[in-house]
């Protein structure tokens, strides 16, 4: 799944399954953990996924990122491969308009990542808000 956003039906279903946490504390800081889709949509286009989270006050941008990374041992283990962390107002230097920047889990860390706004978002894609 790293670098795409776009996962197979079955996936969402598990994903969709999952109970997971809604708010996460890290570095002190309180996030809370939401989802970009409404009830009953499997996903939505960027331009979608970026007027919610403008709406929901969830679009945060690359100094949250950065600080959630440096203090990426606080991430619950939950969230670990089940989600990826979008982060709408952390664009891409090259590609600004195209494409966002999101944390996901790799292995044994969580790392920087590209997520492209014409790609669809699915369930596993969440948004933070600060508490």
């Amino acid at each position: 799944m790293p670098g795409n956003l776009w996962v197979g039906k079955g996936e969402m279903e598990k994903a969709t399954e999952l109970e997971l946490p809604k708010e996460m504390t890290v570095g002190g800081v309180t996030y809370e953990v939401v989802s970009c889709l409404k009830e009953g949509e499997e996903s939505v286009d960027g331009d979608v996924m970026m007027e919610r989270a403008w709406e929901m006050k969830a679009n945060l941008g690359q100094d949250d990122g950065e600080f959630i990374l440096a203090h990426q041992d606080e991430i619950p283990v939950a969230f670990r491969d089940k989600i990826e962390f979008v982060f709408p107002n952390w664009r891409s230097r090259r590609f600004p308009s195209e494409i966002v920047i999101c944390v996901e889990w790799e292995g044994d860390h969580w790392e920087e990542n590209q997520g492209w706004l014409e790609d669809d978002w699915c369930d596993f894609v969440r948004l933070l808000r600060r508490k």
